[in-house]
């Protein structure tokens, strides 16, 4: 028999960042002084996803940037740093960052990590996991004369990484978590030392919130296992049974039905398989019946042959199910050959 699959689509909302903006209060390094920042964030995106990608790593990038101007009190140029902190999140922190299902407790593990932007000249520090305490991202030389406003552009980009979910499936809903208090800085030199922009009188602040959702929608997917084939059929006097089976699986709690369509070859209100290669021969077919796995005609809504469909919920896992097919007792056997037909099996949810 041949199967049709539905396959489901999974919908992402990427991050979500509110950044206060407060006057600062005016730093001063060698060379620098009343540093001003603005911050200006890309509007979050929606990121798709479907079954297969939960095969794979799949990120979620977003752009910030800095908009700075300082004054100069000496000859540059000036050494620069940008450091980013990220406290844990309400569901976990570090390599343990997790999205959780709002109104149940299955979670989605991810990563959040930070990327140098197009920063001419910048020099990018290593960094893996973001962590509650600043870490460099990169250092960059500001150039600049000893007076004058000097006007300078950060830019850094936070990442969203989602770890593979393959094996499971997920019930459907909102999966997030928010990271409360993210904060970018900048800092003379090559560290996160003296501080000349940033917490706790400027930059993102220390209420930005970070909150990554993820929307997954109910999902189901349909294969087949066994076909079914009857064998040799030597008296036709015996009834002639074998069972097929396909495996679906759907999200925990979804509600699904099965049909199975008529067949190629179907007469009236019966199924029939016709002689392979035949060229039309109104006597080269052998009536058949599908039953589910209660022993009652399995057929689709509003079907020329009589039954009905049958009806599942997911689990999350694989779930077996049996078609039966049945060749009745004293069924006019055609002329010798290999018979066959092919049924179309719908999967709704």
């Amino acid at each position: 028999m041949m199967f049709r699959r539905w396959l489901c689509w999974a919908a992402v909302s990427g991050l979500v960042i509110t950044s206060p903006m407060i006057a600062p209060s005016p730093a001063r390094a060698a060379g620098t002084t009343d540093w001003r920042c603005n911050t200006r964030a890309d509007t979050a995106q929606t990121l798709v996803l479907n079954p297969s990608d939960f095969t794979k790593p799949n990120q979620d990038r977003r752009i910030i940037d800095l908009e700075c101007r300082f004054t100069p009190n000496l000859p540059g140029p000036s050494q620069v740093t940008l450091c980013i902190a990220a406290p844990d999140g309400e569901n976990g922190g570090g390599l343990a960052r997790r999205l959780r299902r709002r109104g149940g407790t299955e979670t989605i593990e991810y990563r959040l990590t930070g990327q140098t932007g197009n920063v001419p000249s910048a020099l990018p520090v290593p960094i893996g996991d973001l962590r509650p305490t600043p870490q460099p991202l990169y250092t960059v030389s500001v150039d600049h004369w000893e007076s004058g406003i000097v006007s300078f552009r950060h830019q850094f980009a936070l990442v969203t990484e989602f770890q593979p979910i393959a094996g499971r499936t997920l019930p459907e809903g909102e999966y997030a978590d928010t990271v409360t208090g993210f904060a970018a800085s900048i800092h003379e030199g090559n560290d996160c030392g003296f501080l000349l922009w940033g917490p706790p009188n400027d930059s993102l602040g220390t209420a930005a919130d970070v909150s990554t959702t993820i929307r997954i929608p109910a999902s189901c997917s349909i294969a087949v296992t066994d076909s079914i084939d009857f064998g040799i059929i030597a008296n036709p006097q015996n009834e002639q049974r074998d069972d097929g089976a396909f495996a679906v699986q759907c999200s925990p709690g979804t509600i699904y039905k099965l049909e199975l369509g008529d067949g190629n070859h179907a007469d009236g209100g019966t199924r029939r398989m016709t002689l392979d290669g035949a060229s039309g021969n109104s006597s080269d077919y052998l009536a058949y019946q599908l039953l589910k796995p209660d022993g009652t005609p399995w057929n689709a809504t509003g079907s020329a042959i009589s039954g009905s469909v049958l009806a599942g919920t997911g689990l999350g896992t694989p779930q077996s199910v049996k078609v039966t097919g049945r060749i009745a007792p004293g069924t006019p056997l055609p002329r010798p050959g290999r018979y066959s037909d092919t049924v179309i099996v719908t999967l709704i949810h």
